[in-house]
C-alpha cells in the first residue's frame, strides 16, 4: 500500500459540490472559539481594492535556504489592506502535492518545483477574492499568497544533493523567510506584519498540511497579535490505508514518515518533540490537534475523492463508509468545521467558496462566523 500512500500526500489538489448536515451553530468548544476584538470589523460592499497580487521575491533568499526545488529564490504575491483590513492579514499556502523519489520528483512539472518565469501578478479567488460580494469579510485584508515550489508539503529542511536528485526541500524555511519578510519595515512599510491585531494561516490540500506544520510557529512569531489557520482538504484522517480481504493495512502516518526522512522535514514542533519515533503523526490531523494552541477551522469532505482514490478505497463501499466515519469523528473536537459528504476536495481558494452550501449555510458564511464569533454555524457536519 505504500505506493498509493505515496500518491495520495503527492497529489493532494482540488474538486466541489452540496449538501445537507448537522449544524452546531456555536462550534466544538467555546475555549477554542476565535474571541471578538478588532477582527469584528468589516468593510462596506462598496469599498474598492485592486483585482491583482503582486509578486514579492524573498530578500536573500538563497542565503535564507528559502529557495525551491531547482535553487530557484521563493516568492509570494501580496495585495495590501485598507480600511478594517489594514491589521488583518490573511496568509495562503498554495497546494499541488508533494515528491520523495527521483522518479516522483522528475514527473513534476516546473511550474511545481521554480520561481522562474511565474507572472508578475496574480488575480485570485476565493478568499482572496477583491469583489466585496464574493468576499466581504476578507475582501479588504492584507492579503498574502505563498507559492508553492517546494513539493514537500511545506515542511522541508533538506539541503539539494545527489540522495535527493539535486533537488532542495526547503519549504519550512520557505515559510519562515516569507514570514520573517512581511514583519520587516523595510519590506513591507510600517504597516506591516508586526502591527496586525488578527492573522489567518490558510492553506489547501498539500498547503493544508503546511498549514498544520506552520501554524503554531506563526503564533509564536507574532505573540501581539490573534492568529488563527484554516486547513483546507488537508486534513487526513488516522486509518489503515485499505488493504484486500485477508490482507493487513498499515497506518497512513508510515508514509509520511519515510517523507518527512526524505525531506529532512520540520512539523509542528510540540508534536515532534513527542513523536519522535513516528513524526508523521504530526501530518494527521486528529493526533495533531491536541498540540496545536491556534484555533483550527477544517474543510474536509467525508467523500474526498483524492485521498479515497490515493488510499486506494474508492470503490469499496466499506471502505468509503469507514473513511466517512473516520472523517466525521475526528473532526467533532475541532472549533470550526465545514464537512459535507460532497465528493469535494479543495475549495478556499476557488469560486466555490462562497457559494457550497451545507445546511443552509455556505462555507464562506461558516468561516466568516467562526471567524468573527458571529452567532451563526459555524461546525457543520453532514
Amino acid at each position: 500500500m505504500r505506493a498509493s500512500w505515496s500518491l495520495l500526500i503527492a497529489v493532494l489538489v482540488g474538486c466541489g459540490a452540496n449538501g445537507g448536515a448537522t449544524v452546531d451553530a456555536t462550534g466544538a468548544s467555546a475555549a477554542d472559539a476565535p474571541g471578538d476584538g478588532a477582527q469584528a470589523c468589516v468593510d462596506p460592499p462598496g469599498t474598492v481594492v485592486p483585482p491583482t497580487f503582486e509578486k514579492h521575491t524573498i530578500a536573500s533568499a538563497v542565503a535564507r535556504n528559502a529557495v525551491c526545488n531547482d535553487g530557484s529564490p521563493g516568492i509570494y504575491y501580496l495585495r495590501r489592506g485598507t480600511g478594517c483590513g489594514a491589521t488583518r492579514w490573511v496568509i495562503g499556502l498554495e497546494g499541488g502535492g508533494s515528491c520523495s523519489s527521483d522518479a516522483e520528483c522528475a514527473a513534476r512539472t516546473q511550474g511545481l518545483t521554480s520561481s522562474i518565469d511565474k507572472p508578475a501578478t496574480l488575480t485570485l479567488h476565493g478568499i482572496f477574492d477583491g469583489d466585496a460580494t464574493a468576499n466581504p469579510d476578507f475582501f479588504t485584508s492584507n492579503e498574502v499568497y505563498v507559492d508553492y515550489c517546494t513539493s514537500d508539503n511545506w515542511a522541508g529542511h533538506r539541503a539539494a544533493s545527489a540522495a535527493t536528485n539535486n533537488f532542495a526541500f526547503r519549504g519550512a524555511d520557505l515559510v519562515r523567510a516569507v514570514f520573517e519578510d512581511l514583519r520587516d519595515p523595510a519590506i513591507t512599510g510600517d504597516a506591516n506584519i508586526g502591527t496586525a491585531t488578527d492573522v489567518l494561516l490558510v492553506g489547501s490540500s498539500a498547503g493544508g498540511l503546511g498549514v498544520l506544520a506552520n501554524a503554531d510557529r506563526l503564533a509564536t512569531a507574532l505573540p501581539d497579535a490573534q492568529v488563527r489557520a484554516l486547513d483546507d482538504a488537508g486534513w487526513v484522517p488516522d486509518i489503515l490505508g485499505y488493504a484486500p480481504p485477508g490482507e493487513p493495512g498499515l497506518p497512513v502516518y508510515t508514509e509520511f514518515d519515510a517523507r518527512f526522512a526524505y525531506w529532512g522535514a520540520l512539523p509542528d514542533d510540540s508534536c515532534a518533540a513527542l513523536e519522535t519515533a513516528d513524526p508523521g503523526r504530526c501530518m494527521i490531523g486528529p493526533l495533531l490537534l491536541p498540540r496545536l494552541t491556534v484555533p483550527l477551522f477544517v474543510h474536509q469532505d467525508q467523500r474526498d475523492p483524492v485521498q479515497l482514490k490515493m488510499l486506494g478505497g474508492n470503490t469499496d463501499t466499506a471502505y468509503k463508509t469507514m473513511f466517512a466515519g473516520a472523517i466525521k469523528t475526528s473532526l467533532g473536537p475541532v472549533s470550526g468545521v465545514f464537512s459535507p459528504s460532497a465528493g469535494d476536495h479543495g475549495l478556499v481558494f476557488s469560486t466555490d467558496f462562497p457559494v457550497r452550501t451545507l445546511g443552509g449555510v455556505t462555507y464562506r458564511e461558516a468561516v466568516g462566523n467562526w471567524y468573527f464569533a458571529r452567532s451563526g454555524a459555524s461546525h457543520i457536519i453532514e
